[in-house]
């Protein structure tokens, strides 16, 4: 439906209401709200409450529903003096009778008074994350519907969780820790009131220490209980120490903050990713940020102009992230996230495109550029690092490559394509060539495979040249080694080496490692593991080589060897992790 912008916004105090009608649209019941709002308690037809541009499409919802389901509509509604609402109604046929008359039940729900309340509930959050915010100490909550208690402090608006499990899993990590009698008593008090969801309660209980779990302190701690919507209980929480005033972590003091932004520092980031990742092994993400050119738009807008870039940023991340990670600022134009609870790779990449383009959007000219852009170099707990150092190198290298390759852009930590040359960035000799030579040759392979998968072993042949392309080798050879027997070839050999009758024997594949492949940087090598074999080859003009093998479609080996000529070749990790994929993709379709 077209909104009139005439009627939407017009005043009314009804937020909520219901009411029953019968299949002439009169009503037979209703609760307070309702008849306040039409200003009569008898003879009512929800028709006449209709706005005349709308009252067929409302008749149609209502004639048109099945039993035990409901529909939903947007419709205007006026009330005792004529004047109408934007409302939204559920409208249900629940099988229900009054007085012998059948009846549906409608739930109506003003817009516009519901799009105020939320404005002003908004405004009242986050005042009130401001004054959680401004307190060090911690908070908790247990929400009894999902069994979860989580720790955590406010900071910079948003909630940091430094501890999250079920109720059991808390008690049990405690009781590992209490062996004086008094204190498991005291405890398993509070424990009890937890799970009864007691109102308003005061404890004090000797436990862990939060940062440090191997030392128990004394804790005073506040309790009361809130209801949700479905009158499920949450119990709320204030954690004291009373015996360890400097228990209270970097990260969630004043000092932690970064005085120009109200992110967290360097220091806090810091620290608040060494005790996460030291409780647990779930993922991260960690990724560093820089403003493109920066210094640019310092010298041509001025510096006033560049704080405001920096606050402007600071708030795009934070809001961006909603709480699921914590954000920092390391200075000047370098910013930084650690994520919680972002589960996937896809979520992630989500993330970050969103937060590129809202930054674009925000300062976009009328040219269609931007005046700001960001890079963003990110890498994955636990895969890529198991400490803070090795992460923030990842991820620091990362945006180096994301510099490089022309900003304005993310890159994630991928060791396929990245491989172990990310630890040479920064010394004498490193170059880019090997990051772009990984990626023309991952889209390569992929372009190959999918036509190999589709067409079979007819397309075969007609790829061997692009894989040599990709791999920068030679020549490439194809065997069935069960049969002894050469199936494709492409490359300028002298002669092709006569080796039928040496892969078909059984210690010749069990040379493979586990990995299914061997290199060969120089086949001189070959003379100290197999004679026979280096005689064969070394007839021929291949310098290097690195075979691959997998079983095919019928259980017989394939052997895929990937050649150079006349010169010796040095392999990576990339490549070869490529070769095996493709020669497992040959293998399939043979």
């Amino acid at each position: 439906m077209i909104i009139n912008d005439e009627l939407y916004g017009k005043k009314s105090n009804m937020a909520y209401c219901s009411c029953s009608v019968t299949d002439d649209f009169i009503v037979k019941l209703g609760d307070d709200y309702f008849f306040n709002y039409v200003g009569k308690h008898s003879s009512v037809n929800l028709l006449d409450m209709i706005h005349p541009d709308y009252i067929d499409e409302f008749k149609y919802a209502c004639t048109s529903l099945e039993q035990g389901k409901t529909v939903r509509i947007i419709t205007f509604m006026c009330d005792s003096e004529g004047v109408y609402s934007l409302v939204d109604m559920g409208i249900t046929d629940n099988d229900h009778y009054i007085v012998g008359n059948k009846v549906i039940d409608i739930e109506i729900t003003n817009l516009y008074t519901v799009e105020n309340k939320y404005i002003r509930l908004n405004d009242d959050a986050n005042k009130y994350r401001t004054f959680l915010s401004m307190y060090n100490d911690y908070l908790f909550d247990y929400d009894t519907e999902s069994d979860t208690f989580s720790i955590y402090v406010y900071r910079s608006m948003k909630p940091m969780v430094v501890y999250k499990k079920t109720l059991d899993e808390f008690e049990n990590f405690v009781n590992g820790y209490l062996n004086n009698a008094r204190h498991k008593s005291d405890f398993d008090v509070f424990i009890e009131k937890l799970k009864n969801a007691n109102e308003g309660f005061s404890v004090e209980i000797v436990a862990p220490l939060i940062k440090d779990v191997k030392k128990l302190a004394l804790y005073n701690i506040s309790c009361n209980v809130i209801y949700k919507h479905n009158r499920k209980r949450t119990v709320l929480g204030i954690v004291n120490s009373m015996d360890n005033k400097d228990e209270t972590p970097y990260y969630a003091t004043q000092e932690g903050k970064d005085f120009f932004t109200g992110l967290l520092n360097k220091k806090a980031c810091k620290e608040y990713v060494m005790d996460t990742i030291a409780e647990s092994n779930e993922k991260h993400y960690m990724a560093v940020l820089d403003i493109d050119n920066f210094k640019n738009v310092n010298d041509t807008k001025g510096h006033l102009y560049g704080d405001k870039v920096i606050l402007k940023i600071a708030s795009i991340i934070n809001s961006t992230l909603n709480g699921r990670g914590i954000v920092g600022r390391f200075g000047g134009d370098e910013f930084f996230i650690f994520t919680n609870w972002i589960n996937t790779e896809k979520q992630f990449r989500s993330i970050l495109t969103f937060l590129k383009q809202k930054i674009r959007d925000e300062f976009g000219q009328s040219d269609g550029t931007s005046l700001v852009t960001i890079s963003i170099g990110a890498c994955l707990y636990p895969e890529d690092g198991k400490d803070y150092d090795s992460l923030f190198n990842r991820a620091d290298k990362c945006l180096y490559i994301a510099k490089n390759k022309g900003k304005d852009r993310y890159i994630i930590y991928d060791p396929v394509k990245h491989g172990d040359f990310i630890d040479d960035i920064g010394k004498t000799g490193f170059s880019m060539a090997p990051i772009k030579k990984a990626e023309q040759l991952a889209l390569t392979i992929a372009d190959v495979s999918v036509d190999i998968v589709k067409n079979g072993k007819d397309a075969i042949e007609r790829n061997l040249s692009l894989a040599c392309k990709g791999f920068e080798v030679d020549g490439v050879r194809i065997y069935n080694a069960t049969e002894g027997k050469l199936l494709y070839h492409y490359g300028e050999y002298s002669k092709l080496p006569e080796i039928e009758n040496i892969i078909n024997k059984e210690d010749f594949i069990e040379r493979f490692d586990k990995k299914h492949y061997y290199t060969t940087v120089y086949t001189s090598n070959l003379s100290a593991v197999n004679k026979e074999y280096y005689k064969a080859i070394s007839d021929t003009n291949i310098g290097g080589m690195v075979c691959c093998y997998f079983e095919g479609s019928n259980g017989d080996n394939i052997l895929v060897c990937f050649d150079t000529l006349q010169r010796s070749f040095s392999w990576n990790e990339s490549d070869k992790n490529y070769i095996t994929t493709l020669t497992k993709v040959i293998a399939s379709v043979l």
